[in-house]
Formats: structure tokens, C-alpha cells, sequence
């Protein structure tokens, strides 16, 4: 038996007329990549929330939108807290054939379930 550390992942609330949960979207591999999500969630330390989808979208054979969507769904339906970072990236650009690059922050969420009150 498969044990899940936080317990059974709850279910995204439906939107207005559609059944998607219900029926269980793409077979059932969303929902089963999101359950494997909520198990790599922590309760108190944020998790970034690309590299989490990421690795749920490779690991399912999924996109990693799709997964980043079930976060930020979840996040709006106040079962996962919200923190966004902004972290420091390299961006490369090219400009009449020149290729050149320079830094930048880019804001990232991360990710933790939220404590029950």
C-alpha cells in the first residue's frame, strides 16, 4: 500500500458547468500527478513551484502548464500558500545577428500547503 504523507490531495473546485474533475482530466494523469504533487508539498518549508511542475510534467508525461495551472488553482482556492521570490536570471537576446546577454530578476512562486487554522 502506497502511503501519502499529507494525506489524500483535495480536488480543485469546479468551475461554472464544467465536470473535468468529475470525469478526471487526460485519464486520470492529472490527478494522479497532482496527489504526487501534494506528497513532495511541505507544511512549513515553500517549495518553488516550476521545478516542482516540472518534474510532475516529465514524471506523468504531462505539460508543465498543466501542472502549473493545478498549483495556482489550488493556491487561489487557499489550500496551498503563495510566496513570490524574485530571483536573479541571465537573459540572452540577440540583436541584428549579435548575440549578447545580461542579468535580471524574474518572480518565481513558491509553493507550501497552508496550515490549518
Amino acid at each position: 500500500m502506497e502511503t501519502l504523507p499529507n494525506g489524500k490531495a483535495p480536488t480543485p473546485p469546479l468551475t461554472e458547468g464544467s465536470r473535468t474533475y468529475q470525469q478526471g482530466a487526460k485519464g486520470g494523469k492529472v490527478s494522479t500527478a497532482w496527489q504526487w504533487m501534494w506528497d513532495n508539498l511541505s507544511k512549513t518549508e515553500y517549495t518553488e513551484g516550476r521545478e516542482l511542475a516540472e518534474r510532475a510534467a516529465a514524471r506523468f508525461e504531462l505539460k508543465q502548464s498543466t501542472m502549473l495551472a493545478q498549483l495556482s488553482r489550488m493556491a487561489r482556492a487557499r489550500v496551498l500558500e503563495v510566496e513570490l521570490r524574485s530571483l536573479p536570471i541571465q537573459v540572452q537576446r540577440t540583436v541584428n545577428g549579435k548575440q549578447s546577454s545580461y542579468p535580471s530578476r524574474q518572480k518565481h512562486a513558491f509553493y507550501r500547503i497552508k496550515a490549518q487554522s
